[in-house]
């Protein structure tokens, strides 16, 4: 082996989405480094993850005091040449970043998601635990670690803004494994009656735009009088939106659903709509380009990056999907695991051959 890598997950262990990226993340390194997780907690994908890696942390508490305690235990066992945090950048990248170099192993930091712009899509007094968050332990977080992956341009910018060197950042999208995406996908996707299905699949709160659907999906159906569209919203419970009642026959709630069923989900829809308000690099959007269905974004995070589809003044979400049948599908070729493994590896293996 070339190496040893302890990837940090801590508490957040039980997230599909971190899931997927310690699985990603670990199935490419295997074969050319040790490989340790640290997390107190494992979800759906728990054999999977005990298949690939050691894993350390599991006794202690889900909580920040317990996960940093798992690592700091680690550290003081084990003799990793890096350790890599992969979400919950502001609070994981400040315990990696602390605890690493207390111990002498370098740090490195992913920037996950847009965190240092999180608060600009909450409303008045929220903004500011946000800021200290996001901006503050952000800022903090950046100072103690040594390498820096960011999901693309954008997240690069953003931390060269804030004092990182170019040269110490790595550009590695959220990756998917088609292999798993293949065997959750079924023939028979007529699940709905209606000519035009919709997509939404996230959480049902301002920042990730539902109520921005919601108005779009009622002019249309009101206003337009297009009854041939159903707008499907994976990924919450009815009790968490407020849907306007004369239309409310028009919308399925699927409530949370098993990550296993996300592809049935999507192949059976005409486009994938995402009007968040603040976004990393979601892997869903990269998932429907994967299978063939079209998505339209706001120009967050590093959407604009993947598709051409992007609701803005000019394209609204409503003049989207009243041309759904002309929306084009963009490439998903290069945010394929199999296609992006060499590179990886090459990157993990120089930060540890300019340590030595």
């Amino acid at each position: 082996m070339d190496g040893k890598i302890g990837v940090f997950l801590g508490r957040s262990g039980s997230a599909f989405n971190a899931q997927l990226d310690a699985r990603n993340f670990g199935s490419t390194l295997q074969n050319q480094f040790e490989i340790d997780l640290i997390a107190t907690e494992l979800g759906n994908l728990k054999s999977d993850l005990q298949s690939i890696y050691s894993v350390y942390g599991r006794k202690f508490s889900s909580t920040l005091k317990g996960e940093s305690i798992a690592l700091r235990r680690y550290l003081s066992e084990e003799d990793p040449n890096i350790v890599l945090q992969i979400v919950r950048p502001p609070e994981h990248g400040f315990v990696v970043g602390a605890l690493s170099n207390q111990f002498g192993y370098k740090a490195v930091y992913r920037y996950s998601g847009d965190t240092f712009r999180s608060y600009q899509a909450v409303k008045s007094w929220k903004k500011i635990p946000y800021l200290f968050h996001g901006n503050l332990l952000g800022r903090i977080s950046l100072s103690l670690c040594d390498e820096f992956i960011t999901l693309g341009p954008i997240g690069k910018r953003r931390l060269i803004d804030r004092g990182v060197d170019s040269s110490q950042i790595k550009i590695i999208p959220p990756l998917i494994d088609s292999n798993r995406i293949n065997s959750n996908t079924s023939a028979n996707q007529d699940l709905y009656d209606e000519k035009y299905v919709v997509l939404f699949i996230g959480r049902f709160t301002r920042m990730k735009g539902i109520d921005r659907l919601i108005s779009a999906a009622k002019n249309i159906l009101q206003m337009k009088g297009r009854n041939d569209f159903r707008f499907v919203l994976v990924g919450g419970d009815e009790d968490e939106v407020s849907i306007p009642a004369d239309v409310r026959n028009k919308f399925t709630i699927t409530g949370r659903v098993s990550p296993k069923q996300i592809p049935k989900y999507i192949c059976a829809a005409d486009v994938l709509a995402l009007p968040s308000r603040l976004e990393g690099l979601p892997r869903v959007l990269i998932e429907c380009l994967y299978l063939g269905t079209p998505v339209v974004a706001t120009p967050v995070g590093e959407i604009p990056h993947i598709t051409q589809n992007i609701i803005n003044k000019n394209h609204t979400l409503e003049d989207y999907l009243l041309k759904i049948d002309n929306i084009p599908i963009d490439s998903a070729e290069d945010y394929l695991l199999e296609n992006n493994q060499d590179e990886l590896v090459e990157y993990f293996l120089e930060i540890i051959e300019e340590d030595s």
